[in-house]
């Protein structure tokens, strides 16, 4: 059975938001099919000891009917404090745990930008940032990359 840490969350911030809608009336003067183009990325810096900041950057670029309706991006962070865990399961509890309670902020704000703009609410879907730690890992293996 794999030990389960949960990390404590000091804070939570917006470090950098961007909404970007380079012609709104174009954009939703067509009929409303958009094609979603998501990305995301985790950062982790150790502040000092067991503190640590995680940003979870999200860009989320909207095409309709071939052109650019709007672009999101967040980086949402949030503070966490571990306790003393072996450096692998703590590499894994910051790339999977931190993430996952970092995502509901990034979703709120996406889809309260989106609708600002002027464009239909946009609702994330979950992720799984285990299966997506999971899947890094198994990449960096293969390219023979032993860093996490």
């Amino acid at each position: 059975m794999e030990k389960t840490v949960t990390p404590v969350l000091q804070r939570v911030y917006v470090k950098d938001v961007s909404f970007e809608s380079p012609d709104v009336h174009k954009a939703l003067s067509k009929p409303w099919k958009p094609e979603l183009k998501l990305d995301m990325n985790t950062r982790i810096h150790r502040v000092e000891g067991k503190i640590f900041e995680v940003t979870l950057s999200v860009t989320a670029k909207v095409i309709n009917e071939g052109s650019l309706a709007y672009l999101v991006e967040i980086q949402q962070a949030g503070i966490f404090t571990m306790d003393a865990i072996d450096e692998a399961l703590l590499k894994k509890v910051l790339g999977c745990e931190c993430p996952a309670i970092l995502f509901p902020y990034v979703r709120e704000c996406v889809s309260n930008l989106v609708a600002r703009g002027g464009f239909p609410q946009l609702l994330l879907t979950p992720v799984n940032f285990c299966e997506l730690y999971d899947q890094a890992l198994a990449v960096q293996a293969a390219e023979g990359d032993t860093r996490h």
